[in-house]
């Protein structure tokens, strides 16, 4: 994402185009390898995955934040959002830790995937890319679609959730 777009999620969350868009998504990159790759404005850089090349990055622009306002900004304050956040987030929050872990410069741009991950059975079936579900999403005419994501089962308040969400 961009500086401007990273902004507009932060403040409104959504992307610049209007979708939806909870959380910002930056490309970090440190101040050491940005030099000693000498990337630039304009530059295509290939991006692998387990060593293998997987998607081409057209670097439109290079922008600096600070990495704890970002995590603030992201997930609330007490001070910001005293109606939903009692109690500041720290190391404890691993999502918090992660953007306030980076380094302070993103590379944004257009991302092509070049080579789409393989997945074994049964999970093949669950990728879908953004246009892959906007098609499956207008395909079975919904409306209303929600969306969970995890690194993990979900627990029983997401269940709820996903099974209560509106129709």
């Amino acid at each position: 994402m961009t500086g401007n777009e990273v902004e507009n999620v932060l403040k409104e969350r959504r992307l610049l185009d209007g979708w939806l868009f909870p959380f910002p998504i930056i490309f970090d990159i440190s101040e050491d390898d940005l030099k000693k790759l000498s990337i630039k404005e304009g530059d295509r850089l290939l991006l692998r995955l387990k060593g293998q090349p997987f998607a081409i990055l057209d670097v439109e622009e290079i922008w600096r934040f600070d990495p704890k306002d970002l995590a603030d900004r992201t997930f609330g304050t007490p001070e910001r959002n005293p109606e939903v956040v009692k109690k500041r987030f720290d190391e404890k929050h691993p999502g918090w830790l992660i953007y306030r872990s980076m380094t302070g410069t993103a590379l944004a741009g257009k991302v092509y995937v070049i080579n789409e991950p393989v997945f074994k059975e049964p999970y093949n079936r669950f990728w879908y890319p953004p246009a892959k579900s906007r098609e499956e999403i207008q395909r079975r005419g919904w409306r209303t679609v929600i969306a969970h994501q995890t690194r993990n089962v979900p627990h029983t308040g997401h269940e709820h959730l996903m099974k209560n969400a509106p129709t």
